[in-house]
């Protein structure tokens, strides 16, 4: 109890520090949650209690929608159940539910452990496990996500398996809770609700065979019995899909989080995502253990427990899988090294007051072992203990989410990164097109394709027809002119870019086959959008450029696109040869074109000043293939930038010039500036009004 108490004191413990910041943690007096996942499971549970949850979902992967699970999500049904019973709303819910979990990740690890070793050395591994900094990370305030049980619920029905094994009476019940648990944990992890089956293989395989060899038959056809009954249970229910498709499932998601290399076409986009990336053996250490110190000792205790019972091996093998991963491959996966490291640490531990209780010594052998567990323990305390967590989202930005939500149609779409589905989808109630699960390569693409471009027509007209085409109508295009996906992408851009009076021409001259079921190539590049489109742009875009624009610069051809040198700095000064810069900040001197950063001094090729309209003054230097600046004199803020024409993208002209666009294809209907803007995205004109001049490519 003391380990699970803790274990709440040390996630808990960061809400003094929101109450002194909420304006950063808290809008409309809800706290924010601190990962971009939390809101889908808050906008089921939320359904679930305003009795809309529909098989289909038309407010993500627009125009197409996805299939919701059904059942909805057992994190999702827990939540709305604890608002209908208590009255405390979703997003309080959804804050202090993952603490809970995390620290009652004790008592599932003690189960099996308790099987391998002392108790003192179970309680060490307990301990390493809920103070592990990437456990408590993954289940801090306001994590709201299935991390917690993802780990629980394999670790219990691992422990229910052991004592089932060793058990003399109540053997079915053991198996039954070992099945149950299964079960359990594919219904909360919907996002891979094969996996646990996979997970179990191994450590129920193992439990089968040693019951068999101790001669108890009637447990075992009990067991099978059931087994069968549950396989056929499912059968009934899904069909046989379940069945061939799980470990097709569990590789593709195994292959996203550990293969960066685009496999096809186009880029694979776990490359940008900060859990995915491969990290380093003193990374793993400080991030799982506490310190790589730690990590290399409970290695070595975890190898004397698997020579010294050689079925922890089995047991644990999916552990071992996963946890390897983590070390080497993923980020993500490092929650299931964490119960490793806490068996490791415990076997040390457990050996250790095993030798000294030979002695004969009471005393030396309970508090020796005692102290050089709490020594190992101590990194890792005391690193999250000094931890903070904020939420994801800034809690301006969601402001600005909610302002979406009474300024635009309840049917619109909101063009924002995919970052921020979720978020959207639950504080503005409006669709998205990519979200934390939905942004495949070739939807991230063309969600990027806009924000690069440096023509306001073409852009918006991307964005009318990607919203209204989808996925589906771009791959339709490409299969009807056989053409790959440099093709196809190329085609795409040059028709959108023709416009609607001269794209009939354009497809001539393509030699372009029009697609089954359309009238028009001018019906469809350039039809009327049957949801309102609006473009959700935000500060978090000012600091990812180095991936969004590559992704939007992505040619499958070469399978590569343009890395940007793009860095916002604030406060920036202006000087000239008379008064000196402010001191501890940026500067740039105006006649001689030279930035200051500190001790550095960065020549700069132009010089971009902005008014407060939007106007860029433009000054040259002498400095050719210097890098651009543009500053906001009256803010202070500018952006440094090198290597790409992103100055004249349209991201950079919308959000940070604040010009708006002579074309008069973005309306601005709300914005906080340098934090967020909302602008509605109007369709071509029917008259043939466009420009006539041929216009810059994207």
């Amino acid at each position: 109890m003391t380990v699970v108490a803790l274990g709440f004191w040390v996630r808990f413990a960061p809400y003094g520090a929101w109450k002194q910041h909420p304006e950063r943690c808290f809008v409309q007096g809800d706290p924010l949650p601190t990962t971009f996942d939390a809101p889908y499971y808050m906008r089921l549970a939320r359904d679930v209690v305003e009795g809309t949850y529909a098989r289909q979902d038309l407010q993500r992967a627009v125009p197409d929608g996805v299939n919701r699970p059904w059942p909805a999500p057992l994190l999702s049904l827990l939540t709305a159940g604890i608002h209908q019973l208590s009255g405390v709303s979703i997003p309080w819910i959804a804050l202090v539910l993952p603490p809970i979990l995390g620290a009652l990740l004790a008592l599932c690890l003690y189960v099996p452990a308790r099987a391998l070793m002392g108790p003192l050395g179970a309680v060490i591994a307990c301990a390493a496990l809920v103070f592990s900094p990437f456990v408590v990370h993954r289940t801090n305030l306001g994590r709201f996500d299935t991390d917690s049980l993802n780990v629980g619920l394999p670790l219990l029905a691992i422990g229910c398996l052991m004592a089932w094994v060793q058990a003399r009476r109540r053997a079915p019940l053991w198996f039954a809770a070992a099945v149950g648990s299964v079960v359990l944990h594919a219904w909360w992890w919907d996002q891979s609700p094969q996996t646990p089956f996979l997970l179990a293989a191994i450590p129920m395989g193992t439990a089968l065979a040693m019951r068999f060899r101790s001669g108890d038959r009637q447990s075992l056809w009990v067991a099978v019995a059931l087994l069968m009954a549950c396989a056929g249970a499912v059968f009934l229910l899904k069909g046989a899909t379940p069945f061939w498709q799980a470990a097709e499932r569990a590789w593709g998601q195994l292959t996203y989080m550990l293969v960066k290399q685009a496999p096809a076409d186009f880029p694979n986009i776990g490359l940008s995502i900060s859990e995915q990336v491969r990290p380093t053996f003193e990374e793993v250490g400080r991030s799982v253990a506490g310190h790589s110190v730690v990590l290399g000792i409970a290695a070595i205790g975890l190898l004397w427990l698997l020579i010294r019972q050689p079925r922890a091996l089995f047991f644990f093998a999916p552990f071992l899988v996963l946890g390897f991963g983590g070390v080497f491959f993923a980020q993500r996966l490092a929650i299931f090294t964490a119960p490793l490291v806490g068996l490791g640490l415990g076997t040390l531990v457990d050996r250790l007051q095993h030798q000294l209780g030979s002695f004969r010594l009471a005393r030396v052998a309970f508090a020796g072992p005692l102290v050089v567990g709490a020594v190992m323990l101590l990194p890792a305390f005391v690193k999250v203990a000094q931890t903070v967590r904020w939420p994801s989202e800034s809690a301006p930005v969601v402001q600005g989410m909610v302002e979406a939500s009474r300024r635009t149609p309840k049917n619109a779409v909101l063009w924002a990164w995919w970052d921020h589905g979720y978020h959207i989808q639950y504080w503005g109630r409006r669709g998205t097109l990519a979200d934390g699960e939905i942004h495949g390569g070739d939807l991230v693409v063309p969600l990027a394709i806009p924000l690069v471009s440096s023509d306001d027509n073409f852009a918006a007209d991307f964005m009318i027809f990607f919203s209204t085409r989808g996925l589906a109508g771009m791959h339709a295009f490409f299969q009807a002119n056989n053409l790959n996906a440099a093709q196809g992408l190329a085609a795409l851009k040059t028709m959108l870019s023709a416009g609607p009076d001269r794209c009939e021409a354009k497809a001539q001259e393509l030699g372009l086959q029009r697609i089954p079921q359309e009238d028009s190539w001018r019906a469809f590049f350039f039809p009327d959008p049957p949801r309102p489109v609006y473009l959700f742009l935000d500060q978090l875009l000012l600091k990812t450029a180095y991936w969004w624009y590559w992704f939007g610069t992505w040619n499958p051809a070469t399978r590569d696109g343009v890395h940007p040198a793009y860095r916002p700095l604030y406060p920036v000064a202006v000087w000239s040869d008379g008064p000196n810069r402010q001191p501890r900040t940026a500067g740039v001197h105006l006649q001689r074109g030279e930035l200051h950063l500190g001790d550095r001094i960065i020549p700069l090729g132009t010089l971009g000043l902005i008014g407060p309209n939007g106007t860029r003054t433009l000054f040259r230097y002498r400095f050719e293939g210097g890098p651009h600046l543009d500053v906001h004199r009256a803010a202070g803020f500018g952006v440094l930038m090198k290597g790409a024409p992103i100055a004249e993208s349209l991201f950079h002209r919308l959000f940070f010039v604040n010009a708006p666009p002579s074309s008069g294809r973005f309306r601005r209907i709300a914005h906080r500036p340098f934090v967020y803007q909302l602008w509605e995205v109007l369709p071509a004109s029917l008259e043939g009004t466009r420009p006539k001049p041929k216009r810059p490519s994207p």
